[in-house]
Parts: structure tokens; sequence; C-alpha cells
């Protein structure tokens, strides 16, 4: 959230509007052999002092062995390797974190090295580190979004709520008899992470034209994006198109990935994000089962003041403002239609709305007032707004008009604060609508104003603090001046005269003349009044594209039945961008394609989707099936025990080899057609007692090679191909 800095006072302090993130690994899951089954409570509390430890410390004194002085030490917290302990973080005990397995307490240390970082870094963090009954290590942080408010107000809300200081609450249960090599586990600070709340899945209905008003430059903050962030960023926008805010995606995302992603999005997509306008919040959480797999859900909080009956009514408002500002342009700037359509919009937003300074307030976050100030609803429907409100009004109605533009968040003068940049005659300007408002008139102090009027500002495009900060074009040099005067519209027909002059332009002597007119020379050149010419493109369509400027990255798509996906292109011409696609699907019964290019598996069979872009067609094979998995027994699950002759070490004399053959639904596509539709087999393996991959792709099989370790224990290998599944477990064993 962010609001202007002149429009409050010049006093701020950063509050903290908060990034949840939640870390949560399933110990049940990864030990089970750890955790007790006669896990027992055992109140406690601890007031905020105390001894600590650092990481290295304890793990020394765990290394040599299980003493009771260690794990049953409630009083002592463990920090991180820095020895330090900070204020806003609650810690473990050394006798919670003692009984942990080895990398549990490893990734407890990180988790306490990780926060400290942060704070160092001047992120604003409140942590909890916590230990659940069910043996659940959880780490929950909250990182401030930037947020500024007055001074006054701040000493105005500590006067009314004092801080207290917070009480740790734990349970734990009774170690056993000293020695014991595995005391029982723990749980401790569960009720202040309780306290903290996590965010919850909540549907949203968000009206499909939402997406379909996408700026010209829609790929502009995606581009920035390293790859797992585009791929979190094109699953978040995805979730969201479907009526989520909450979004699973593979492996371990860090905070930053997912604030840069979520930002991204929010910058790009400003009307399909409206629902989390004021919130602050995204939650960040992964889990690792057993098998080592990894999922991250990302979880964005929305306003309750959000619906679809809302958001509808912005977009007819913003259809009609759209409509209203052509037909304003095309009579009033002929010659110049973008800067007309510009021109009626920042006029109406400064004449119609006020700046509403209870918008500003942290104290206010609850309220629908607060909601409306930071979202465009405040501007389109109610009237008033903050900073973020004019912006976002803005981005809608030129998006609307096809005129290029970028909603911009960052600081300027010293405070948050939203603008917009616009392209117009092949160069960027700053247009401030907040910082144009007068009362009842636009004061045009920022109206497509040049570099000299941004040199204050910095835009970094940040919705969270964790956040990557997102680079900006450079702005014009000058301030823009339209392409030709505006043409009066009087109320009756004017009088003829043998030389009409216009009355804007000023009256000629022989030491000064006007600008307007094109000769200078000793006697006036009559001025005729310009013709008024056909609507021009609102933005000029670059040369024409060819054959060779873009192609998809595969020539089909293999997709389960209910799988959503984008189709990828590689552009290999930078102006592929700036054009409108046109996506189309010849078998909807198959498979559906959305405006933006995203595809869903609707039943088992073969589609084509095609893409236009310039005139262009180009197409793309989709077989939506799946795939069964069996070994040459005709099962998909294979338990077998592997003799070694001798008591050596394993090795490369140890590896054998396993078929697993493959059948596609309707025999669409054999193992090596699915891996160049994009299938690529996946495989885990349970320990580290055998390892396992494919070594050849083949027809209609996979060969899975395994690569026994140790014996003595068994390993569970799963092979996952299109949606079908195989299991293999192995067990090595000393033939003597």
């Amino acid at each position: 959230m962010v609001w202007c800095q002149e429009q409050v006072m010049k006093n701020y302090k950063i509050k903290a509007a908060g990034l949840f993130v939640t870390i949560c690994l399933l110990f049940t899951e990864l030990f089970p052999s750890a955790v007790r089954a006669d896990i027992t409570d055992r109140n406690g509390s601890y007031n905020g002092q105390g001894k600590v430890v650092s990481s290295r410390t304890l793990e020394k004194k765990v290394s040599a062995g299980p003493k009771k002085e260690v794990y049953e030490d409630f009083d002592t917290k463990v920090v991180g390797t820095d020895g330090k302990r900070y204020e806003k973080v609650e810690y473990l005990s050394a006798g919670a974190v003692s009984r942990l397995n080895e990398q549990l307490r490893q990734t407890y240390y990180d988790a306490c090295d990780e926060i400290a970082d942060d704070i160092k870094n001047g992120i604003d963090e409140d942590a909890v580190i916590a230990i659940s009954e069910d043996g659940k290590l959880i780490v929950s942080v909250n990182i401030d979004m930037k947020e500024v408010f007055s001074e006054d107000i701040a000493a105005q809300l500590m006067d009314q709520s004092p801080q207290e200081d917070n009480e740790a609450q734990r349970v734990c249960a009774s170690a056993e008899a000293e020695g014991s090599v595995y005391p029982d586990i723990v749980s401790e600070n569960t009720e202040l992470l309780e306290n903290n709340g996590i965010s919850e899945d909540t549907a949203i209905e968000i009206p499909a034209k939402s997406f379909d008003l996408i700026p010209s430059d829609k790929n502009y903050f995606r581009k920035q994006l390293d790859s797992t962030s585009k791929e979190v960023y094109d699953a978040v926008v995805s979730s969201a198109a479907d009526g989520s805010n909450k979004t699973s995606v593979s492996g371990n995302i860090s905070s930053q990935t997912a604030c840069s992603a979520v930002s991204a999005a929010m910058n790009t997509y400003i009307g399909a994000f409206e629902w989390s306008s004021g919130s602050g919040t995204l939650n960040r959480s992964f889990v690792t089962d057993f098998f080592g797999d990894t999922t991250t859900t990302i979880t964005i909080s929305s306003s309750d003041y959000y619906n679809s009956s809302l958001e509808e009514s912005a977009q007819a408002k913003v259809s009609q403002l759209t409509s209203a500002a052509k037909s304003y342009a095309r009579q009033n700037y002929p010659n110049d239609i973008p800067y007309g359509v510009i021109r009626y919009i920042n006029d109406w937003i400064c004449e119609n709305n006020y700046y509403e300074q209870r918008g500003t307030s942290s104290n206010d976050h609850s309220t629908e007032l607060y909601f409306n100030c930071h979202s465009s609803y405040g501007v389109l429907l109610k009237g008033y707004g903050v900073c973020e409100s004019y912006a976002k009004t803005f981005s809608r109605v030129l998006d609307e008009a096809g005129i290029r533009s970028l909603y911009v968040i960052g600081s300027a003068g010293g405070g948050g604060h939203a603008w917009n940049y616009v392209y117009l005659n092949d160069s960027w300007y700053l247009l401030d609508s907040t910082w144009n408002d007068g009362g009842d008139y636009s004061n045009d102090k920022y109206f497509l104003a040049g570099a000299s009027k941004n040199s204050s500002r910095y835009a970094d495009g940040t919705h969270y603090a964790n956040s990557m900060d997102f680079t900006f074009p450079a702005i014009a040099a000058e301030d823009y001046t339209e392409n030709s005067e505006p043409v009066p519209v009087p109320t009756t027909a004017p009088t003829a005269t043998p030389t009409p002059v216009p009355t804007v332009i000023p009256t000629v002597t022989p030491t000064a003349v006007p600008t307007a007119i094109p000769t200078v020379t000793p006697t006036v050149t009559p001025v005729v009044t310009p013709t008024v010419t056909p609507v021009p493109t609102y933005i000029p369509d670059p040369s024409g594209l060819t054959e060779d400027s873009f192609e998809f990255e595969l020539s089909g798509m293999a997709m389960n039945v209910g799988e959503k996906a984008y189709a990828k292109i590689n552009a290999y011409d930078d102006r592929v961008s700036s054009y409108e696609m046109i996506w189309e699907s010849d078998n909807t019964a198959v498979a559906k394609v959305n405006s933006r290019g995203r595809i869903k598996a609707v039943n088992y069979g073969e589609a084509e989707i095609s893409v236009t872009i310039d005139g262009i067609t180009k197409s793309l094979d989709i077989y939506v099936c799946r795939s069964t998995l069996k070994f040459e027994n005709g099962r998909s699950k294979l338990r077998e025990i592997y003799w070694k002759d001798d008591h050596g070490k394993f090795g490369e004399d140890d590896r054998f080899e396993i078929p697993i053959y493959i059948k596609t639904s309707k025999d669409m596509l054999d193992a090596e057609e699915l891996v160049q539709a994009g299938r690529v087999p996946e495989i885990s393996c349970s320990n580290s007692y055998a390892d396992a991959e494919i070594t050849e792709i083949a027809d209609d099989r996979l060969i899975l090679t395994i690569s026994p370790e140790a014996a003595g224990i068994a390993t569970k290998i799963v092979v996952r191909f299109n949606g079908g599944k195989a299991v293999y477990i192995v067990t090595s064993r000393y033939s003597d």
C-alpha cells in the first residue's frame, strides 16, 4: 500500500502492514521414528528476558551426546550464528531444539540466520518459531509492507494502545531418564503462532474482462523476473483468473521470489487484483514430504469489501469514461487524440474527486473507506481516494483506450507514492494526477511532465518490502507539447471575416513573432484553422512482423484432463509483445484457450491452438492424454531384493536396469513423443540407500537404472510420467 507523501504530513514512520511468511516442515512424515507417541503437555511461560545460546554452541553440545542438562533447558533461547537475540523474534528453547532431528535443527538454525540477515538489512520483521503438538516445525514471519503515516497520528495510536511485553506460551513433554537417545519432542510457542493468524483460502469472483484489459506493456514487469519468478507469476495470475487467492507451485520458493512475482502481477493487471487492495498481507508456506517433494503455497489476503458486482460497476465506469474521453479528444484535439484522451481523464479525476486523508491512517485498515482509497473504486465510484486510487484509475482508463502507460509505485519527496508513466510520440512522460489535484481543477504541474519534475522520485514497483526493485523507462527531457493547439468548440457559429485569426494566436508585432506561425516574416501571415483529420491510431504501429519473428516453444504439448498451462512463445523480435495476440482453439470440447494464451485441457483428444499476431498465425498441437506405467509383470508396483555377493562397497558393477512400459490413452503418443511434447519423467527416492535415473527413453518404454548405495533399508523409488506413476521398492542385502 502506498499513498501520497505531500497530501499528509512530512514526518512519517514505517509501520507493519505485513508480508506473512510461514515455513512449515512436516516433521512427522520426514522423521517418523523421532516423534514419540506419548507426547505430554507441560505449561510454561517466558517473559522475553533471559539467557541465549548461539546455534553453533548448542550443536556442539548436542553432537557430544544427549545430556539432560541440555534437552531439559527450557529457559535458554537458541539464536542464530551471530549469537544475537532480536527484539521481535520469539525463539525456541534449547530443550526444544536439542530434541529435534539433526536435519530439523539445521532448518531451525538457517531460519534464525535468515531472519537476522533481513533485520540487519533494514527489513522490520516480527517472527514466531514454534513446534506444534504433532511435531511440525513452523517458522512464521511478518515482513513489513512499505507504509507511511503522520507522526502525530502515531503518537495517538501509541497512547491508545500501550505496548506490553509478549508472553510466550510453551507446552512440552517431560524428558525420559537421563541418557535417553531420543527424548520426547516438545510443543512450544504454539499460542503465539495461532495469535499471528494464517491467511485462509478465499474464493474471489473476478469478471473475465479484468484480464482482457491488458496494457501494451503487459510483459514489462514479467520480463524482469528470473525463470523461477516467472513461473510463480504465471501461476499467481492463473489462480486469480480461476477465482482463487491461493497458488501452489512445486519447489521451495523464497519469500523474495514470491513477493517479486506477486508485485509484478499487481503492477500489470490492475483491475484483476483490486480485491487485494489495502490488505497488505502475503502468506508463503512450504511443506516437504517423506519423499523430499516440496510444494510452496502463496496466499494473498483479500478484502471483505470486494465483490464482483463492485468490479463490474468499475468496469462500466471505465468504459463510460473512455468513450467520453475519445469524443472529447476528437472534438478538441483532432491532431493529437492520445493527448486529448489523457487531458480529459486527468481533468475528470481532479474535478470530481478529493484526496481522502483518512485513507492514509494505518488505524483504518479494516474500514471500507480505507479499501476504497487504495483501489480504483474510490476515484471511479466514490469520489475520493489516495494516490493509489488516482493512479490505478488512470492506468485502467488508458488500458481501455489503448494508450501505453505504466502503473508506478515508489517514493516521492521522501514518502511512499503512486503515479503513472505515459508513452506518447516515442517517449515516456510523468503524469501524477494526485499532485495535479488543485481541489476542483488540475494545476497541471505534473501533467505529461519531463525529467526535471521526475528527479525527486524513485520508482521501484514493490508492493512488499522483500520484493526485488523493478526498473522503469527513462523520462523525456522536456514536458510534452501537443501536436496542435486545441480547437475551441463555440456555442454559436463564429462571425466570418476575410482573414480569421484564432484568438489563441497572440498579436504579432515586428519584434515578436508567435511560435504558432510557421514562417517568420515582417508581415503577418494569416493562420488557417487546422482541418479536422481522421482519428489516428492511439499507438503508432511499428513495422510489420514476419514469419520468423516468433514461434511456439514446442511443436506439440501433452496435457492431462483438468490441467492448465500457458502456451510459451519464443519471440525473436522485441516488437512482438507490443501487438495484440488473438488466441483460438479448433476443438473447445478438448482444449480451451483464453485471451492470454492459457490453455485448459477439458477432455481426452486432440486440438489445435493458434495465435495470430499482426496477421501472422502459428499453431500448436494439443494432446490431452494420460499414461499408465507398468513393469514387466503388468503391475505398477514392484518390490525386489538386490543380493550382493560380498561385503565390499557398492559400485558400478551393482547397477541394474528395470524397463517400465508406457501406454497412453487412445495411443496418441509414445514415450519419445511425450518428451517432445514437453513431458519429462520425474523420479524420487525415499532415502540414500539407493539412487535411480532414467537412462533411456525409446518407443513405448523407459529404462530405469538403479544404483544400490548401501545395504539394510528399503528404498522406495517413485517414477511419474504424464499423469502415471510406477513404484519400485528395492532392498539391498548381502548374500552371506
